[in-house]
């Protein structure tokens, strides 16, 4: 059981996001309407997480052949 355990936390990957963050602009971001949302749910973290990888993946493939730095 122990082996198990340990197996489920190395599949684990740490968000690029910061959850805490995402939360309180995402939250903000209502402060427009008129219904005012007060919970974030999980799979909004995941959509998140996802939409920041691919743009990273599209950004880093437009970048020219030379130079060391992302800009």
């Amino acid at each position: 059981m122990h082996g198990e355990a340990a197996q489920i936390q190395t599949h684990r990957r740490r968000m690029l996001i910061n959850r805490k963050k995402v939360k309180e602009f995402a939250l903000a971001m209502t402060a427009h309407r008129n219904h005012q949302f007060t919970r974030v749910g999980k799979r909004f973290y995941i959509v998140a997480e996802a939409h920041l990888k691919e743009f990273i993946r599209v950004y880093v493939q437009r970048l020219p052949s030379k130079g060391k730095t992302i800009q």
